[in-house]
């Protein structure tokens, strides 16, 4: 399964982004924390200079990353881990709303009333998990591709 970040819109604060799974239909947004012009092939040094100038605050880079399901010690429950994302640890696909709310993980949400907010996180991850562990608990892998951003039309 192939699930798409299509970044979409660039505020001082966040990163949103519109998910489609296998298709290019729209499934949900997404916030990230404020994309800052890493490219796919970034080098680790570049990814920690931004994350210097900018602490906690960086998107991961554009590129496709395997998901895994396991523990995460900060929530206390098995959630969706981006994998072996160069230059950042633990980073999660969670519920959340506003640009606070996350370090460098990417929050669902059904809403986007506002360039930094979303609603309705928590019924977005409850859905996009499911179809993630559904998949994963198949045998088959699930793959997370973040696309560079795009302005939305």
């Amino acid at each position: 399964m192939l699930i798409t970040n299509q970044r979409t819109i660039l505020s001082p604060n966040s990163t949103i982004g519109k998910l489609s799974i296998d298709t290019d239909s729209f499934t949900c947004f997404i916030m990230e924390p404020v994309d800052r012009g890493l490219a796919e092939n970034s080098t680790l040094e570049q990814i920690q200079s931004l994350k210097h100038q900018f602490p906690d605050k960086v998107a991961i880079s554009p590129g496709k990353y395997r998901i895994l399901i396991n523990y995460s010690p900060k929530f206390g429950k098995a959630m969706p881990l981006i994998n072996n994302v160069l230059g950042f640890e633990g980073v999660r696909v969670h519920p959340g709303n506003k640009p606070y709310d996350t370090i460098a993980c990417s929050m669902p949400g059904l809403q986007n009333p506002s360039d930094d907010w979303i609603a309705r996180s928590d019924a977005a991850f409850t859905q996009l998990f499911a179809i993630i562990q559904n998949v994963i608990n198949a045998g088959k892998p699930v793959w997370w591709q973040i696309l560079p951003f795009t302005p939305a039309t």
